[in-house]
């Protein structure tokens, strides 16, 4: 059994880090309503200033389609199954969707962060920490606190309780938590689950 991201003792922390990624998401979720409402029209640009990652070349970008719906989250599994967090506040954060092919399925709970697995099951943290797994008719409980989580191979978390470089970093190991060196504010991780990549919360990108 491995260890457990805890969140005892850390309120403080956790309350923070939840109340930065609320804001942060109103805010430009507020500002977007903002200039729509203006009728500010604007075109998506990948360019970025030099010391961060270079855009695709244009003969390799993909063809965006708009889909309907609204989404703070969004995570894509290895089966090519879409699931969302929307932007209507419910008890546990925001409403969780997934796409049948057409159109967006409303699915029990509240969520703040979303990922899936190689299966088509999504993995989810919702606004106290607690972590959720979709067993294919509803929610599983897991053991833990966590602020963000990607799911490849295997579920990675970065958990509830503050270290330098943001939060402890924790990697699922079939029945607990196994907690990893450093500390981040996200984290992502490739389709074997053995390559996480995380940032921090000076910007620092670590890949493993």
């Amino acid at each position: 059994m491995g260890t457990s991201p805890s969140g005892s003792g850390l309120l403080w922390p956790r309350a923070r880090g939840r109340a930065r990624t609320f804001v942060r998401r109103y805010l430009v979720l507020w500002a977007f309503v903002g200039l729509m409402a203006g009728g500010f029209v604007f075109s998506v640009s990948p360019t970025l200033a030099s010391a961060s990652p270079s855009p695709a070349s244009a003969s390799t970008s993909p063809a965006w389609t708009l889909r309907p719906g609204c989404a703070t989250d969004v995570a894509v599994g290895a089966g090519g199954s879409v699931w969302v967090v929307g932007c209507n506040p419910v008890h546990g954060g925001f409403g969780i969707y997934r796409w049948n092919g057409s159109g967006w399925v409303g699915e029990p709970g509240g969520a703040f962060n979303v990922g899936v697995d190689s299966s088509g099951n999504a993995w989810v943290t919702n606004d106290v920490g607690q972590i959720y797994r979709w067993n294919g008719s509803g929610w599983t409980l897991l053991p833990g606190c966590a602020v963000d989580i990607d799911v490849g191979g295997s579920a990675w978390v970065t958990g509830c309780n503050e270290v330098n470089g943001g939060f402890s970093i924790y990697r699922w190991n079939g029945s607990g938590w196994v907690g990893e060196p450093g500390g981040a504010i996200a984290v992502g991780v490739d389709s074997t689950g053995n390559h996480p990549w995380v940032t921090n919360k000076l910007g620092n990108i670590y890949s493993s």
